[in-house]
């Protein structure tokens, strides 16, 4: 019973992030791969308003593998935290928690996330969550530092 609601919950993720890509243009695809890495390029650069567009970009032109999609979501996250639209980005993180391989970096950046909204109870249970996953996991000092190279 628990493989086949996991066999539905993935599933259902994987239409809504478009897993099925060959259904949509291979230009519409390229088009939302390249607007997850002007997401990165602009939020590593400190521009959080370009990176959420970027990202949202992405998100809404569908086709992007799960991790793309996580990714870009990741991104949007990160920038609307800067920005300070917490709660938004605290959904982008559940629904990132959804296909992501790399738990323990859902969890920081929601420590981050919280951290920056000033919920320091919070922040610290996600940091804890992060470091049972991730025992050698280092926090920027901040959100808007938030390294998505690695």
């Amino acid at each position: 019973m628990r493989s086949l609601k996991l066999l539905l919950i993935l599933t259902a993720f994987g239409l809504l992030t478009g897993c099925g890509s060959s259904q949509l243009p291979e230009s519409q695809v390229a088009s939302s791969e390249q607007s997850v890495a002007a997401a990165v390029t602009a939020f590593t650069a400190g521009d959080a308003t370009k990176a959420e567009q970027a990202a949202t970009q992405a998100i809404d032109g569908g086709g992007l593998p799960v991790d793309l999609f996580v990714q870009a979501l990741m991104v949007r996250a990160a920038s609307r935290g800067v920005l300070g639209s917490f709660d938004t980005a605290l959904a982008d993180l559940d629904q990132a928690a959804q296909g992501a391989g790399e738990m323990d970096k859902v969890h920081a950046l929601k420590s981050l996330v919280f951290s920056a909204k000033g919920d320091s109870q919070a922040a610290a249970q996600e940091l804890a969550k992060a470091k049972e996953l991730n025992k050698t996991l280092k926090l920027p000092a901040e959100l808007k530092k938030w390294d998505f190279s690695k």
